[in-house]
């Protein structure tokens, strides 16, 4: 018998829909986009988005990004640059915190950036992975400021936020899911941001592979390779 002929899938960049819109709101994360919402209405000049890879944390920023005018940077562009860049900033986003954190060098300058903002009654956005009480700070005055910044919490999706963040990934690629494909995958992956993420990477490849829909054998041979 033979083979069918395998298209080899190109690794072509999709564009996620990024707008408040597009963020789906559940229990998990009510209250971390209820804080964006609230912008500039904050208690706090910063807050702090924390949660798992994947779970939304760079949508938030970049809705408040969009309202706010704000610049908004990666941990690693922000230590290349310094922080004396964004010294006339009014309001900035600072993605990854968590990386600069055990390196004297980019604590300091995340240090200066935080009482720069405070005392120019900027606004400060920070989003990590991890909780600041869990981070080994290289600067006891840095971990002291930032463990009392309020921290909104995402955790991971219930099933109703899972199917609806496939359903939604698909569509950032201009694919169609069927109900039946949603009913046998979500309760066979993993209860994460990442895990939908990465099951929609290997199902879109798949199918661009095989010139195939999504299916359920589509989505059963991705399962299984995991």
């Amino acid at each position: 018998m033979s083979k069918a002929i395998q298209q080899i899938p190109l690794n072509l960049k999709h564009i996620e829909s990024q707008g408040r819109e597009d963020f789906l709101v559940s229990d998990c994360n009510a209250q971390a986009a209820q804080a964006i919402d609230q912008w500039p209405r904050w208690a706090n000049f910063s807050i702090i988005i924390q949660g798992a890879e994947a779970c939304g944390k760079s949508h938030l920023l970049s809705i408040w990004v969009e309202r706010s005018g704000a610049e908004i940077v990666s941990s690693d562009t922000f230590m290349a640059q310094g922080w004396t860049a964004f010294s006339e900033t009014k309001a900035l986003a600072i993605d990854g915190i968590d990386a600069l954190i055990g390196d004297v060098d980019a604590e300091r300058q995340l240090f200066h950036i935080y009482n720069h903002m405070k005392e120019s009654d900027g606004h400060l956005l920070l989003a990590s992975e991890t909780v600041p009480k869990e981070l080994r700070f290289s600067l006891p005055d840095l971990g002291s400021r930032l463990r009392s910044v309020p921290l909104y919490h995402i955790d991971q999706p219930d099933d109703a936020l899972l199917t609806a963040i496939l359903v939604k990934m698909f569509s950032d690629r201009n694919l169609r899911i069927n109900a039946d494909v949603l009913n046998y995958v979500t309760p066979r992956i993993e209860r994460s941001f990442a895990a939908a993420r990465a099951f929609v990477d290997a199902a879109d490849q798949r199918a661009l592979a095989t010139k195939r829909g999504i299916t359920i054998p589509i989505a059963r041979e991705v399962l299984i390779n995991e």
